[in-house]
């Protein structure tokens, strides 16, 4: 439950945070709401190309941690589990 609640923050956080902490450049570049339409700017790729590696960077590192804390957590437990047959 806890790593469908972190995958999903991580997913969606990075770019809720890009848009929010630029949300003036973002809808005044990208966008135009002119005329009774709403025509898109040649620069709307920027910001999928922004988010997109930043989140894949930020979820690789939480897989990479989450890894290694499964990895140390099972190496603690053998080791008490050996104390225990040893004591």
């Amino acid at each position: 439950m806890i790593r469908g609640i972190s995958n999903t923050w991580i997913t969606f956080r990075k770019g809720n945070a890009l848009t929010k902490s630029s949300q003036a450049i973002l809808s005044t570049i990208f966008f135009d709401y002119g005329e009774m339409k709403i025509s898109t700017s040649r620069q709307w790729w920027i910001f999928p190309v922004t988010v997109v590696p930043l989140t894949v960077v930020v979820f690789s590192i939480w897989v990479i941690w989450l890894k290694r804390r499964q990895h140390r957590d099972m190496v603690v437990a053998y080791n008490e589990g050996q104390e225990v047959q040893n004591g």
